[in-house]
């Protein structure tokens, strides 16, 4: 079997809650703030194995950007492994641009629950 994982970035220039706002909105799904010495603020769906972490993508302390290809995008969505029809969902949700998929076989997820 093989799964998908996308990275997806915003259009205009929005908080990370309010993109959470309308990705929650899309999915039907609750967002839980965290923190990370690695990524620093940010906002994460997990369900078994799929998940989706919501990002900032401005320059770290040492002036990294969490995606340098996509400087453009401020806030990035990282959805990983969830239901054809989730990712359907985050396609129509308005500003939210695909910017890469990976196809990955099969890594043991089972189950067909949303999401």
């Amino acid at each position: 079997m093989t799964h998908r994982a996308d990275v997806y970035g915003w259009s205009e220039d929005l908080s990370l809650e309010a993109a959470a706002q309308r990705v929650a909105a899309a999915l039907g799904v609750r967002f839980t703030a965290r923190s990370s010495d690695y990524v620093g603020d940010y906002l994460y769906w997990w369900d078994r194995h799929r998940d989706i972490a919501i990002r900032s993508n401005v320059p770290d302390s040492e002036g990294y950007l969490t995606e340098p290809d996509h400087p453009e995008h401020r806030v990035i969505v990282y959805a990983n492994f969830l239901q054809p029809e989730a990712f359907e969902a985050l396609a129509a949700v308005p500003g939210l641009v695909l910017l890469d998929t990976d196809l990955i076989d099969d890594i043991g997820v089972s189950g067909d629950d949303a999401g």
